[in-house]
């Protein structure tokens, strides 16, 4: 063991408990100023709801009116009314499609892919995907030179793998930080 080597190294780890230290500590003052701006936001937002309920709700009865008188003057066949400060106008709402349990039919809804695969499977949209996990077990491979056979012992062309580093961690004797410096390795994709 080289003496001098291993004083650097010491020297190393002292330098990142240091840094992750520092690192603590802003994220103490950052917390503390998230708080603090998080708490006037909530109260801002409190006095703006009493500020305005008044305003809200004078609001939702003009908005009653209006569409009375929308009612009371639309011709036939006419959707809109237009006046100088704006515009009163009704807009189709588009058709909902429920079950009769109250679900509403979805990409996904096994009760609506039941009735289409017996009714026209044309409306049917056929998702094929790979069952990589049991695939990935049944290969047999060379790290040497990449390629990848399958079960069968025939080469897959095109398809090729490694085996990137081993990864190096550091572990401090007390454990402030070995969990951030590991999740920095794996962000940065070792």
């Amino acid at each position: 063991m080289n003496i001098d080597e291993l004083k650097k190294a010491n020297f190393l780890l002292k330098k990142i408990r240091q840094y992750q230290q520092k690192i603590a500590e802003f994220e103490m003052k950052r917390d503390s100023f998230i708080e603090e701006y998080t708490a006037r936001i909530e109260s801002a937002k409190k006095n703006c709801e009493l500020d305005c309920a008044a305003s809200v709700g004078a609001i939702a009865e003009l908005k009653t009116k209006l569409q009375e008188i929308a009612l009371n003057n639309l011709g036939e066949g006419q959707r809109s009314i237009r006046l100088p400060e704006g515009q009163l106008r009704f807009v189709a709402s588009p058709v909902e499609f429920y079950f009769d349990n109250g679900e509403k039919p979805e990409k996904k809804s096994s009760r609506l892919l039941d009735y289409l695969l017996c009714y026209d499977d044309t409306f049917v949209i056929k998702n094929y995907s790979a069952d990589w996990a049991k695939f990935k077990k049944s290969l047999k491979f060379d790290l040497e030179t990449g390629e990848v056979f399958n079960p069968d012992g025939e080469r897959i062309p095109g398809f090729n793998c490694l085996r990137k580093a081993d990864k190096f961690q550091i572990h401090l004797t007390d454990e402030i930080a070995a969990e951030e410096i590991e999740k920095g390795q794996s962000d940065d994709g070792n």
